[in-house]
């Protein structure tokens, strides 16, 4: 069935599955739980989705949030993928090691998680860094108490910008995120390499077919990494191509929005209606010369001392908008 009708039913809704599926959303919030207690870091995952045209032009967007049936496949996800790479690393005394791709993810650099600690300080908050598992800890405490504040998705995209980044790797390093000593993944072969070699992997394993891979699976593990990391981009730039269409006639009109993002060379600010992000230029904030404090993490007036804070609530014009650079331009509405 789909996620909506899954939902339907953990929200109450009678049905013929109605043991079986809340049965399975119990187990889940189990496994989910204990994560959580092992240091697993809850990121609320919430995707941009836009509605088309017959003519596949985009007329609206909306954001998809994860609910408790999303979540219920994801644990039983994420055990399988465990349990694949326990199967295969986990080696008796006297076995062999088996040549594997594992889904690694490293323990965060200190210097950006300072550089988190010294940024979530402006919005009043503090985090716990004298090591990696008080980290993760206090990370969780940190996303649940902004759960329903205004900067609350600033601060987790920026939480996210201070792990490391999730890679395929042949030594096992173990997954700092979930909190798992063993990972990889397995579940989705149709769409990921990665699976599918681990599949062969663990076809050859349990039919006791050996196959000597030397530094091939080694190559394979970085070049799957490396087009991973081109998917995000590509996926992040259509996001925003979509997003310069859907403003693109709108061009004079003005919206309410937030500012969702600080840089040396001007502010970003996301429409509250949409959720499309576009830029103001410091230099073409008016009433002073603004510059950025780095270390104070503000836009200010060098004359007035005015600030523009992340999350605080604006009210922009569209001025622009351009298809080929991908970009939507403001100007601020006094």
């Amino acid at each position: 069935m789909a996620y909506e009708e899954a939902q339907e039913i953990i929200e109450g809704k009678a049905d013929d599955l109605e043991e079986e599926i809340l049965f399975m959303d119990k187990i889940a919030k189990i496994y989910r739980d204990k994560r959580m207690k092992k240091g697993a870091i809850d990121f609320n995952s919430e995707e941009m989705r836009f509605e088309l045209d017959e003519q596949g032009n985009p007329v609206k967007t909306y954001v998809k949030i994860a609910k408790d049936a999303n979540k219920l496949i994801e644990e039983f996800m994420l055990l399988a993928n465990r349990k694949v790479a326990e199967h295969i690393g986990k080696r008796k005394k006297g076995e062999d090691i088996i040549p594997f791709i594992y889904r690694v993810h490293g323990k965060p650099k200190m210097e950006k998680i300072l550089l988190f600690k010294t940024f979530i300080e402006k919005f009043g908050y503090d985090l716990e860094s004298t090591s990696p598992d008080h980290i993760a800890m206090s990370l969780n405490k940190l996303l649940e108490d902004v759960r329903y504040a205004n900067e609350a998705g600033i601060i987790q995209n920026m939480a996210i910008r201070a792990m490391e980044k999730a890679t395929y790797e042949t030594t096992n390093l173990g997954h700092y995120g979930l909190g798992f000593e063993y990972y990889t993944h397995f579940t989705s072969p149709i769409r990921r390499y990665a699976d599918l070699m681990v599949h062969r992997i663990l076809q050859n394993e349990l039919t006791h077919v050996p196959r000597k891979y030397g530094s091939e699976l080694g190559d394979m593990a970085k070049l799957i990494s490396r087009n991973e990391r081109k998917a995000v981009e590509a996926e992040r730039d259509s996001n925003k191509y979509f997003q310069v269409l859907l403003m693109k006639d709108r061009v004079g009109q003005e919206f309410d929005g937030t500012i969702s993002g600080l840089a040396e060379f001007g502010l970003f600010i996301r429409i509250t209606e949409n959720y499309c992000e576009g830029m103001i230029p410091l230099a073409e904030i008016p009433g002073d010369r603004f510059y950025f404090d780095l270390e104070n993490y503000y836009i200010i007036g060098a004359k007035t001392g005015k600030e523009f804070n992340f999350g605080d609530k604006v009210r922009v014009l569209v001025k622009s908008v351009d298809t080929y650079k991908k970009q939507i331009n403001f100007e601020l509405v006094e």
